[in-house]
């Protein structure tokens, strides 16, 4: 199965991604005795609006007209801001491992409550899926 440039860059993308998210927690607990469980959370906000930004200037991508702003901003509020903090925040309270452990069921738990409120269904692929990442924090633990 081939993949088509536009897919490779989003593969290679998502796997930055997901490096960078996986350091948060090492590198997130170093920096808070200096910067303070906000002030990592600040710094991470602002690095990814700056590149982010960047990003669509390079790309020549359309602004984001100003009617959708305040959604924009309730979203980036709501998804980004607060769950930064929460999870930074929890992070300064345990430990790296601990919260790494806990991150990894948010997608156990969603589907879980998907299924229990009747929004999704019983599929074995996404079973698997959940039982390869519980066999993997088996492992790392």
């Amino acid at each position: 199965m081939s993949t088509s440039p536009s897919q490779q860059r989003a593969l290679w993308a998502l796997l930055g991604v997901q490096l960078l998210f996986g350091t948060l927690p090492v590198v997130g607990k170093l920096a808070m005795p200096v910067f303070g469980a906000g002030g990592v959370g600040f710094f991470r906000i602002v690095g990814g609006t700056v590149v982010f930004q960047a990003l669509r200037w390079l790309l020549r991508e359309k602004p984001i007209p100003w009617r959708e702003q305040p959604k924009v901003f309730g979203c980036a509020m709501l998804g980004i801001t607060a769950n930064q903090l929460f999870y930074l925040y929890g992070l300064k309270r345990t430990t790296a491992v601990n919260a790494t452990l806990i991150v990894t069921l948010v997608p156990v738990l969603t589907y879980a409550m998907a299924l229990l409120l009747g929004r999704e269904t019983r599929e074995n692929r996404r079973l698997l899926g959940i039982l390869l990442g519980v066999i993997g924090v088996g492992v790392l633990v």
